[in-house]
């Protein structure tokens, strides 16, 4: 910008400008974050059989069966709670 007046040209940014400039740069706060996801399976977790069979449809049947939820117009759950005893 500093450039662009000492030249003296006007400069614009517009909305579009906005947009494009933030899907080719991501916030840098974010770029050093890495994230490990362990590698559990239900096999791992003993008992609470009922507990884990409710939390796989409800949580995995959506994301590993989508075509069959949407062939029979079933919306899957939207959030979940879990909970214990203090």
């Amino acid at each position: 910008l500093r450039r662009a007046e000492a030249l003296g040209s006007s400069v614009e940014v517009s909305h579009e400008d906005l947009r494009g400039a933030r899907a080719a740069v991501g916030p840098s706060a974010l770029r050093e974050t890495v994230v490990e996801v362990p590698k559990v399976l239900w096999t791992d977790i003993g008992g609470q059989e009922e507990a884990k069979a409710a939390l796989a449809e409800a949580v995995e049947w959506p994301l590993k069966y989508p075509e069959q939820f949407a062939r029979l117009g079933i919306r899957p759950p939207a959030g979940g709670v879990l909970y214990c005893p203090p």
